[in-house]
């Protein structure tokens, strides 16, 4: 129900602002909601069920805006290759994120797997906003 309601919001700002605008807040968001799961100590709380939630929209967020970047700037005669070599990645990120976030999970304690994606998303947000800030993404 939140993504239905953030997306066409997310779409509208997109499209007023650019995508270089909202690559990063997408990153910066899904990082700050992932990060917030350290500090849970009981997962029934109203605070879990929020950030789960959360974690949803920002992560609709986060593709979505990455998608409408990638076909508004790949020439669209290799549009359609260069969609399947996103997806391919997409699913191998996913693939090593089950095969470390399982174990880190049971050896860490429960927010590892939460805090190593939030680690990832704040890595490709600092690079999203130099990349903004010396030009290279418009």
């Amino acid at each position: 129900m939140g993504t239905a309601i953030a997306l066409p919001l997310l779409g509208h700002f997109s499209d007023k602002v650019g995508a270089h605008i909202t690559v990063p807040i997408a990153f910066l968001s899904r990082a700050v909601v992932l990060s917030s799961f350290f500090y849970i100590s009981d997962p029934d709380t109203i605070f879990s069920y929020v950030l789960c939630s959360l974690i949803i929209i920002t992560s609709a967020m986060q593709s979505s805006s990455v998608e409408v970047l990638f076909l508004k700037t790949v020439p669209k005669e290799i549009r359609g290759a260069m969609v399947g070599f996103l997806n391919l990645f997409a699913n191998i990120g996913t693939l090593l994120f089950t095969h470390y976030g399982g174990p880190a999970f049971d050896t860490i304690g429960p927010t590892s797997p939460f805090i190593i994606i939030a680690f990832g998303d704040w890595i490709v947000a600092t690079l999203a906003i130099s990349l903004v800030v010396i030009g290279l993404l418009k």
